[in-house]
């Protein structure tokens, strides 16, 4: 079986295949199909805890505010956007380090 959302990745370093999906329900699913697909041919499955890696960032200011309503179309959010200074991410970052940020 083929599912396009799924990437596997082979690690040199550590010897293990890493499969990556669109969550952890996603994961569940197709975990739960490869161990069947291997318990046919014998074979066993072992499962690590997941590892999250999250890569969303903010690079600049929007241009415009996004808007979503609710499903009665009584309620509006309003967002806008922008980066973070990078003391602030230094400070969320590290929260030992000294920060100019103050207490």
């Amino acid at each position: 079986q083929s599912d396009p959302l799924v990437q596997t990745i082979h690690s040199d370093a550590t010897g293990e295949d890493i499969v990556a999906g669109c969550g952890e329900l996603h994961l569940q699913v197709c975990i739960k199909d490869l161990r069947g697909f291997l318990k046919s041919a014998g074979k066993a499955l072992v499962v690590s805890e997941p590892a999250v890696s999250f890569r969303e960032a903010i690079a600049g200011e929007t241009s415009e505010d996004a808007v979503a309503k609710s499903a009665n179309k009584l309620n509006r959010i309003h967002a806008h956007a922008e980066a973070m200074p990078s003391d602030l991410v230094k400070a969320i970052s590290d929260p030992a380090a000294p920060s100019a940020l103050g207490d």
